[in-house]
């Protein structure tokens, strides 16, 4: 199991000693310091990652509420887990309205280490959860761009032929907007009676298929097109679109 790194923040050294020991003899792929106080803990984020922090809420100087809202101000969204003697509904309220992901007292005996293990987990995973879904994002935004900016038209469209998405160059070198293409049959930009089903079935088969054809603008016009079609398939292997790249193939002599 991939290693998950906390910090303890406890004032008292005997308590976040045995919070890290009982922790990881039954959590050992939990890496584990503990810091004294808040400003201790500001102080190793400086140089150090982790992955959750475990802190009490009463301590001197700065206190559990105090160092949450501090990372808050900074950006840190490091899960930040109150474990503590001071257990009241008021301030249980205050920590989940300032953040903090889970809340716990110190019970006699502390008998619910399996509930703060869990709860940790769950923290973690929720937090890479995020991350990925926004590197995801901004791969998208990413790749969109960089198709939005080609200078040769791209097209895709689903299994009936419907254009799901064009870029500008495409939708400009055949005389329409991308909202007038958006939803139409892709059939529009081929002269009627040139469109053979094989077509398909072709890209299906293959994967791929670059051919020289024609297409028609907007205005009736018909011109020299390379087309290079790409089947899109799911996981399974089966096919759920085709994408086509449009070359106007007329050259400059």
């Amino acid at each position: 199991m991939e290693c998950i790194r906390i910090i303890i923040v406890d004032d008292e050294p005997e308590i976040g000693l045995f919070m890290k020991i009982k922790l990881m003899s039954e959590a050992p792929h939990f890496n584990i310091v503990v810091k004294g106080g808040g400003r201790e803990c500001l102080d190793y984020l400086k140089e150090n990652e982790a992955d959750c922090i475990l802190s009490d809420y009463q301590m001197p100087g700065l206190d559990g509420m105090g160092l949450l809202r501090e990372l808050k101000d900074i950006g840190c969204g490091i899960p930040f887990i109150f474990f503590t003697g001071q257990g009241n509904e008021e301030i249980a309220r205050e920590a989940f309205k300032s953040g903090a992901y889970d809340y716990f007292t110190k019970e006699i005996g502390f008998a619910h280490f399996a509930r703060i293990i869990n709860s940790i987990e769950q923290a973690v995973g929720h937090r890479h959860a995020i991350r990925e879904r926004k590197r995801l994002e901004d791969e998208l935004i990413l790749v969109r761009e960089a198709v939005e900016s080609l200078p040769i038209g791209i097209t895709i469209s689903d299994l009936t032929g419907r254009i799901i998405y064009t870029n500008p160059a495409d939708a400009s070198m055949h005389g329409y907007s991308v909202d007038e293409l958006i939803g139409r049959d892709s059939k529009v930009l081929a002269p009627s009676g040139m469109w053979k089903q094989r077509s398909f079935d072709q890209i299906y088969n293959s994967g791929a298929w670059k051919r020289t054809a024609t297409n028609v603008r907007k205005n009736g016009e018909l011109f020299p097109v390379v087309l290079t079609s790409i089947a899109v398939k799911d996981a399974a292997g089966t096919p759920i679109g085709i994408i086509t790249a449009c070359e106007d193939n007329v050259f400059d002599e």
